[in-house]
């Protein structure tokens, strides 16, 4: 996955207007403080960094509060598929296709066909680009709107 977002390829759905916004922002995955910030990954602020401004403390309620949805949906993901409770001891493309198969399947006994494409994560590079930066602030501005 890392890889596939690195090469521009993952594809990831274009860039979109946030409402009431006239500029478009990237898609993005939702990420957490193991990973470096990216255009298509958006990770919180560090602690000291949001403690003091509300704007960024606020983005940082709402990223883990989607998050916290993620975590929810994995979990009741592996209550129906047991080999998630256990690290998987098979090659990547094999994990790959049990991820892919699982989540087909789930979405088929909940009455939802749609299906989203997956891949295997590499963490990559750690430094964030100035985009990822300038991406990040999008988000931030209109999350302190609705404040």
């Amino acid at each position: 996955m890392g890889q596939r977002l690195e090469a521009g390829i993952f594809n990831i759905p274009n860039d979109k207007n946030l409402p009431g916004h006239n500029v478009p922002a990237p898609r993005v995955i939702i990420d957490d403080e193991a990973f470096a910030l990216k255009s298509n990954l958006m990770r919180p602020f560090l602690y000291r960094r949001a403690k003091d401004d509300k704007c960024k403390e606020n983005y940082n309620n709402r990223l883990c509060r989607a998050r916290r949805v993620v975590e929810n949906a994995f979990g009741i993901l592996a209550q129906k598929w047991r080999t998630y409770y256990r690290p998987m001891e098979v090659n990547v493309e094999t994990a790959e296709l049990i991820v892919r198969t699982t989540c087909i399947l789930h979405n088929f006994l909940r009455g939802n066909t749609e299906y989203y494409d997956l891949g295997a994560f590499d963490n990559a590079a750690r430094r964030a680009s100035t985009v990822a930066f300038t991406d990040r602030e999008k988000f931030v501005e209109f999350l302190a709107r609705i404040l």
